[in-house]
């Protein structure tokens, strides 16, 4: 994963930051909030290996949970794929979709373990919309990995990655993304604490910053853009769980028919303000001609306007292609990484 922050004036946008996180770079920046704490699971190998081994409790639970993982979920992803009864294509509009809960059980993970800085995403998590079996998943990994956390410092998934020389696992690379565009957002708000500004939060899924970042100025107008399902879905959650969304206008739009600026611009939305726009995991399931026109348009906004987005490599892409199009929500964009 990468990340990038572009300027629609060309000017220096606001945070400057390398655009590749691991945790062999996170050494270098310890004192940023998207480093925060993440230096616990970098662990020499050999010491992995004595707190795991250290952790006896931990044995019975993993391999449980492993053999109930592939005794439920696995069968039932396969009749999936098979079926296509249950696809994000047809749960964004209707039911929400799994890609987003995908990302929010990722952002809990690290909330669990007490270093994901997104707070809702724990209480998100006990209200989403998906299938009983990953719902169960999910909640006996979350509690698992909180357990391991706690007793070793690490997490599973880090270890079994790292021993597959895989360099970063998902709650790591979630906790860097979700502290890098969080500094960007505050960082965008603080330039503009005194005038009107805007942000956009563009396939906003199960996003919580308008909601959790404190900073945030009142002269900012909030809107958060994205498919139906989703989006009644998160209203309904906000509403359980007691959080205030009366100042954030919900945009509803298809993105594959509809016009997403026409449809922010129905909401209040002008191009003649500096605006925010926080693209997060939407790049890889676009085409590459959405992508370039995307950015062609916030160009034509306001002086100051700036848009933060991550992208994949195109090996990683073309490794899932075919996986996540029997899913339904196809990887096809990614961006040659340089040195």
């Amino acid at each position: 994963m990468s990340s990038l922050a572009a300027s629609a004036d060309g000017t220096t946008p606001p945070v400057q930051s390398p655009g590749s996180y691991t945790l062999s770079a996170s050494q270098d920046e310890r004192a940023r909030a998207f480093r925060k704490n993440t230096s616990k699971l970098s662990y020499p190998r050999w010491m992995d290996q004595v707190m795991i081994r250290g952790s006896v409790m931990m044995l019975p639970l993993n391999v449980g949970y492993t053999l109930f993982y592939f005794g439920t979920l696995t069968p039932f992803m396969m009749i999936t794929r098979l079926t296509r009864r249950i696809t994000n294509k047809n749960r964004s509009h209707s039911e929400g979709s799994l890609t987003a809960v995908g990302a929010l059980y990722g952002r809990a993970r690290g909330a669990i373990m007490g270093f994901n800085p997104d707070s809702l995403a724990l209480r998100f998590m006990r209200h989403v919309n998906a299938p009983w079996v990953l719902w169960i998943n999910f909640q006996i990994n979350l509690r698992i990995e909180s357990l391991q956390y706690w007793l070793t410092r690490t997490t599973f998934s880090s270890q079994m990655y790292r021993w597959f020389k895989i360099p970063i696992d998902t709650a790591t690379f979630l906790q860097l993304r979700t502290c890098w565009i969080d500094d960007f957002v505050q960082e965008f708000a603080s330039r503009y604490s005194n005038t009107s500004s805007q942000l956009v939060i563009l396939g906003a899924g199960y996003d919580s910053r308008c909601y959790r970042l404190t900073k945030l100025p009142s002269g900012m107008t909030k809107f958060e853009v994205d498919a139906q399902g989703t989006q009644k879905l998160k209203k309904q959650i906000l509403t359980k769980i007691n959080v205030d969304h009366s100042a954030v206008r919900f945009v509803t739009c298809d993105f594959g028919t509809e016009d997403w600026v026409d449809k922010l611009e129905e909401k209040g939305f002008s191009k003649n303000i500096p605006t925010c726009f926080v693209w997060e995991g939407v790049t890889v399931y676009l085409t590459e001609d959405d992508v370039i026109s995307t950015l062609k348009t916030v160009k034509q906004c306001a002086p100051g306007t700036i848009i933060g987005y991550d992208f994949n490599a195109p090996w990683l892409v073309s490794k899932y292609k075919e996986k996540t199009k029997g899913f339904g929500e196809e990887w096809k964009f990614g961006i040659p990484l340089q040195n």
